[in-house]
Parts: structure tokens; sequence; C-alpha cells
């Protein structure tokens, strides 16, 4: 199961490269309950991150997140 969902997001990736000029590093949004959740379950979020999308991660939130 693993590999087909591996494959998957790859060429889900690649299809964004080459349509939409997608290139490392990603800048990736979160949202205040994810990053909540992710805290609560103790998951490094970067890594996973990094792994999945195959390449450096920038990580980013919304700004009222912060003000609150």
């Amino acid at each position: 199961m693993r590999v087909k969902v591996g494959k998957q997001s790859r060429k889900a990736l690649q299809y964004y490269r080459i349509n939409f000029h997608f290139q490392e590093p990603y800048k990736v949004v979160l949202d205040g309950n994810f990053i909540k959740v992710c805290i609560d379950k103790k998951i490094e979020l970067k890594g996973k991150l990094e792994k999945t999308l195959g390449g450096k991660v920038i990580l980013g939130n919304l700004s009222f997140v912060i003000e609150i």
C-alpha cells in the first residue's frame, strides 16, 4: 500500500513541477489546528514533509494564528 501512495504523491508533485513551475524550497502554509495536533502527537512535521515532498521545506503559518 505504501508504495502505491508514494508513487501517487510523486506523480502529483511532478505534475505541479511541470505545469506550475514548483521548485525547491517548497513553502508550506500550516493551520494552527494542524500544528497543535502535530505537537500533541509528537510528530516531527518538517522531516515528514521533506520526505514526502522530496526536497527542502520552508514552514509558514497564517498571521492571525500568531496573534491569538
